[in-house]
């Protein structure tokens, strides 16, 4: 405080705002910058609110985007099981035919027997 030709009496005593300013500029010299003035606030106010807003945009197109990606995949996997499903008929239907086949061979096979 000596060097800043700041008077202090005791440990109790009040700074001017003049002593704080200059403490402020020693201690942190890259501070210099003048305080802002209220058009520099609303400025950098309304830049964060655009910025802000530029990300909420993003975050809604990279929702909408991992949506339709999903809704795609959920499409995919549903027409894969159609076709699992569909597939499952046919080997059924196939494996039906040949049942029958076998089984008129067999009987087939039967009468001639009981006609020898």
């Amino acid at each position: 405080m000596k060097e800043l030709n700041i008077e202090v009496s005791n440990h109790m005593s009040t700074i001017t705002e003049n002593a704080i300013r200059q403490l402020d500029e020693r201690l942190n010299p890259s501070s210099k910058e003048e305080p802002k003035k209220p058009e520099q606030q609303k400025q950098t106010q309304k830049s964060g609110q655009q910025a802000n807003q530029k990300q909420n945009h993003q975050k809604i197109l990279i929702t909408n985007q991992t949506t339709r990606k999903t809704m795609i995949i959920r499409r995919t996997i549903k027409s894969n099981q159609t076709k699992i499903r569909n597939n499952k008929k046919e080997s059924t239907k196939i494996e039906t035919t040949r049942n029958h086949k076998i089984n008129s061979l067999n009987k087939k096979n039967q009468r001639k027997h009981l006609l020898k």
